[in-house]
Parts: structure tokens; sequence; C-alpha cells
């Protein structure tokens, strides 16, 4: 499996166009799996087919007392009901993210069709309030990437 991964990086995050809020610490991995393909009279690998490609993002958010994640739209709600709660998830859009370079702000790239799968609350000293965010995407295209 190739795997690229970019650390340390900004992103802007976004609903539609719509700026919800930033994170810092990102971390982009994209995956891609490579599976051998053998014939039976030989015990190398003929070639690769390419089976799946994936693109996770884990960044942290920080904010205020009072501001999270849910009410700035980065986060789906709970629902009363187990029916209520599955339609809040289903219908949470997808994100995109902007990604800058923490040293020079340099644009770095985008990735698209973020949804959420996990996240960490840690209150800190003075009442600083960070969330560790993960999210699974549809695509990533670096700054090399035409469409980006």
């Amino acid at each position: 499996m190739a795997q690229r991964v970019l650390t340390g990086g900004r992103a802007r995050l976004f609903l539609n166009g719509k700026k919800l809020g930033f994170a810092l610490g990102v971390t982009v991995t994209e995956n891609i799996t490579q599976e051998r393909i053998r014939t039976i009279d030989n015990l190398r690998t003929t070639e690769f087919a390419t089976t799946d490609y994936a693109v996770q993002i884990r960044c942290q958010v920080y904010r205020v007392p009072n501001a999270d994640l849910v009410a700035s739209g980065l986060w789906p709600q709970q629902g009363r009901t187990p029916d209520e709660m599955k339609r809040l998830f289903l219908d949470f859009e997808n994100l995109t993210a902007d990604l800058y370079d923490s040293y020079s702000n340099a644009y770095v790239g985008k990735v698209s069709g973020m949804a959420p799968t996990s996240r960490n609350i840690q209150i800190q000293a003075r009442g600083v309030v960070m969330t560790d965010a993960s999210f699974e995407a549809i695509t990533f295209s670096d700054e090399g990437s035409p469409q980006v």
C-alpha cells in the first residue's frame, strides 16, 4: 500500500464555500492500495492492480468555551432519539479543507468530501478547549494537482 503523509500544516475548513473554522496540527494521510497480481506459472508479481484509494485528515481545532464544533457546523448534532440521530448523521454535509504551510503560509492543497469519524475533547489550563478531530475524505489534491 502506497502512503503519503502531510503533517504540521494549518487548515481553513469550509462547507459550501462558507468558512467555518480553522485547525492546526493537520495531518493528511492518502492511501493507495496496490494488490499484487501473480499468475499460476510465475512466483513473481507480474503487475499491480489498484483496488482502493482513501484519504484521512486529523487536526486539532482550538476554541473558546461555549463555541463548540457542533455550533460552528464542523460536527453533526446529537439526536434525542435513535432515528433523529441517524437522520442528523446521514444529512450532515461533507466539508472541505484548504491547507496551508504553518511557516510560510503557502497554499499546500485541498481535502474534499470530509466526513467526521472521531473527536477527542481536552480542557487545557486557563479554560482553553482543544478538540482533536478525525475525518474520512474523498480526495486530497496537493499544489501540483491541476484541480486545486
